[in-house]
């Protein structure tokens, strides 16, 4: 056999992979792995509501943030021009009346317009045009046009 120099083989440590920097994280805040995200939802849910925003890690790498909807909320409207935030404000208010309008009295009301005869509807219109001055006995059919056109030369 022929010699074989005896070759000392050189053993390198196993490179590990460098961890990435964890998130800049809230103070309070909790960090997960996707894994226990996703078998312990119930757990985030409670940290949420109490206020302290979970980030969920993939490979050691924050992938997503659950932020409770005010904290949510607020840094949407940071973000916003101040006539995006009027219109969020418009927008909130609409919904509020919106929903008011939801009840009983309200639906009774438009199911029995939608329900009305065009005779009922014309016979209504023409009532309420007289009592807004709209309309006269002596002219019938001026329109809502006419009656505003008369009211500014008027003034």
């Amino acid at each position: 056999m022929t010699g074989v120099p005896n070759i000392q083989r050189v053993l390198r440590p196993r490179q590990t992979r460098h961890a990435h920097k964890a998130p800049e994280q809230i103070q309070g805040s909790k960090t997960i792995n996707a894994t226990r995200a996703k078998n312990a939802f119930g757990e985030i849910m409670e940290s949420v509501r109490k206020s302290v925003p979970v980030f969920i890690e993939k490979h050691g790498k924050a992938e997503a943030v659950v932020l409770n909807v005010s904290h949510y909320r607020t840094l949407v409207r940071q973000t916003r021009t101040p006539d995006e935030v009027h219109l969020d404000g418009l927008r909130e208010d609409f919904e509020t009346l919106y929903l008011s309008m939801q009840d009983d009295k309200s639906r009774k009301a438009v199911d029995s317009l939608l329900s009305a005869s065009a005779e009922n509807l014309n016979k209504t219109a023409a009532e309420r045009a007289r009592r807004r001055g709209w309309a006269s006995r002596e002219n019938p059919r001026r329109s809502w046009h006419q009656w505003r056109r008369q009211e500014c030369h008027r003034g």
